[in-house]
């Protein structure tokens, strides 16, 4: 089972049912595909997949996102620019 699906099947519909009045979202991109730390081998793509998951779980203005963690500096630029422009998380 990969970290998306897992998170999809598994945990969601137990946070969904939980029904959290904000996410907050730490998002540590040492589980990049490029990272020497971990081998999860997520890409940016992944990153971008999991925080929208997250994120719907509750309305604009109850979402926080903290930038942390990450090794790999050539992967830490794409990843973060592609979490930070995430329309849903940010919707103009």
């Amino acid at each position: 089972m990969g970290f998306l699906t897992a998170l999809i099947e598994v945990i969601l519909p137990v946070v969904a049912a939980w029904k959290p009045p904000w996410v907050i979202l730490s998002a540590g991109f040492d589980g990049h595909r490029r990272d020497p730390i971990t081998d999860l081998g997520l890409s940016s793509a992944d990153y971008a997949d999991i925080s929208l998951v997250l994120t719907d779980l509750v309305p604009p203005g109850r979402r926080l996102l903290f930038l942390e963690g990450g090794y790999d500096l050539e992967a830490l630029s794409p990843v973060s620019y592609t979490h930070l422009t995430l329309p849903t998380i940010y919707p103009v």
